[in-house]
């Protein structure tokens, strides 16, 4: 996961404490409704490519 991630974003810890188990549907779902991934600053969610 980290390897998609930006300098700017959130690590792949962070992310993982941040969301907990839902990760990985917000992920699907930030693909989905928002895979430009121009919102990507505060524990950003990565797009599923």
């Amino acid at each position: 996961m980290a390897e998609c991630c930006k300098e700017d974003d959130a690590s792949a810890e962070q992310l993982a404490t941040a969301y907990g188990p839902n990760l990985p549907r917000l992920r699907e779902l930030k693909g989905r409704y928002e895979p430009e991934n121009i919102l990507h600053l505060n524990h950003n969610i990565p797009v599923i490519w």
